[in-house]
């Protein structure tokens, strides 16, 4: 179970840092960019949960590759086949399914440094079609 809760945690990759009025390089504010301004793919990004970190590797529009580490430091690591959408210039869509059959769904907002990620997975014990869910929210940095 603590297994299925730290990859649902890492596959709720996403982190939180607040886009201040700093002037790129074609001195345009962070608030003027335009729409290709906060591209995801390609990207490498820190996800900051409660319980865990995920490095996530966005390598195309139907892959990414992640690795978190627990609090306790335990590393786990995988590459998923996704669903990606692009909902505006600085917010995007992914969903995958994994081998174990954990499906994660999440809302990244590359803009204001958010993540927010659903997850569902086998329970035995649960009366809902035997699955259980987990909401995760965190914070969103993309590395240099």
């Amino acid at each position: 179970m603590k297994n299925i809760i730290a990859i649902l945690t890492i596959s709720f990759l996403s982190s939180c840092q607040t886009s201040h009025e700093k002037s790129t390089t074609d001195n345009k504010p962070v608030s003027q960019k335009t729409t290709d301004d906060y591209p995801l793919i390609g990207q490498q990004a820190l996800l900051t949960y409660p319980e865990f970190k995920a490095e996530v590797s966005y390598l195309s529009d139907s892959t990414l590759h992640w690795k978190t580490t627990t609090s306790e430091g335990k590393i786990s690591e995988g590459s998923e086949k996704v669903f990606y959408k692009k909902l505006n210039n600085h917010q995007y869509f992914l969903n995958w399914i994994e081998q174990d059959g954990l499906s994660i769904s999440q809302v990244i907002d590359v803009k204001e440094g958010k993540v927010t990620a659903f997850g569902t997975f086998a329970d035995d014990k649960s009366p809902r079609g035997k699955r259980s869910s987990i909401t995760l929210e965190g914070t969103f940095d993309l590395m240099k």
